[in-house]
């Protein structure tokens, strides 16, 4: 499972298989595969995009990065390449190969969703238009009541219009699950293209989270405090 295979961070993963149309019945659907590791010593965003290759057997034979933090490619590709898929079928339902694109998003363990030290992803290849890439992403903040770390496994099935259509945590329940499917819910892709048409794709998101180590601003927590007293209360926010 992957919710074992915790990082240190908060992690999106999403992964998006389609197959040409004159072959695809059914898309790859993920099985097993670790995460990169967040070393502790990182403090700042990594993203990535990768385009990988499914065969037949279901292995990844190919890992493209797309767009990536530099230092985080090497990591990237190395876990990308041990997963494993039950493979996309044909209308006879032979095993056919197929392509995916996987996203990730790592946070630092920060309370918001603030800018950090770090570089900028960069660009590596143009998206290959068969797969849907997305386009806008939304990033759930550490949910307020919760503790320690944990990673929520979705799947989202994404419209030929590119728009998410349903969403649903595959992992173990937890307290992370409400603010992921929200976020999920708001990614938006440009849609794969099949015969030169928009096609409907299924797509993971995994969302990894890190208990945050930098507390709010003292103002922000003396206004929720006066926001919660009663007029027995004293504070002062000078």
């Amino acid at each position: 499972m992957l919710r074992a295979a915790r990082s240190g961070c908060l992690l999106i993963i999403l992964f998006a298989c389609v197959v040409p149309g004159a072959l695809a019945q059914e898309p790859a659907r993920y099985l097993a595969g670790g995460v990169p590791s967040q070393p502790p010593n990182i403090v700042g965003w990594e993203q990535a995009t990768a385009a990988i290759h499914i065969d037949e057997s279901g292995a990844v034979t190919k890992v493209t990065m797309l767009r990536t933090t530099p230092g985080f490619d090497d990591r990237v590709e190395a876990a990308l390449s041990g997963w494993r898929f039950h493979p996309a079928t044909d209308a006879d339902d032979h095993p056919v190969a197929s392509d995916t694109v996987v996203s990730f998003i790592y946070r630092p363990p920060v309370l918001y969703n603030l800018a950090t030290i770090g570089n900028p992803p960069e660009a590596r290849a143009v998206p290959p238009p068969d797969v849907p890439f997305p386009t806008s992403t939304n990033t759930p903040m550490y949910p307020v009541g919760a503790t320690g770390d944990d990673v929520v496994v979705m799947q989202v099935d994404v419209s030929a219009d590119g728009t998410v259509k349903k969403a649903g945590v595959l992992s173990a329940p937890s307290g992370f699950d409400e603010v992921s499917l929200q976020a999920a819910q708001q990614w938006h892709f440009r849609p794969a293209q099949v015969d030169g048409q928009p096609a409907p794709a299924v797509a993971y998101i995994v969302v990894g989270f890190r208990q945050p180590v930098t507390p709010p601003p003292p103002l922000v927590i003396a206004a929720d405090v006066a926001a919660s007293c009663s007029d027995a209360c004293d504070i002062s926010t000078e």
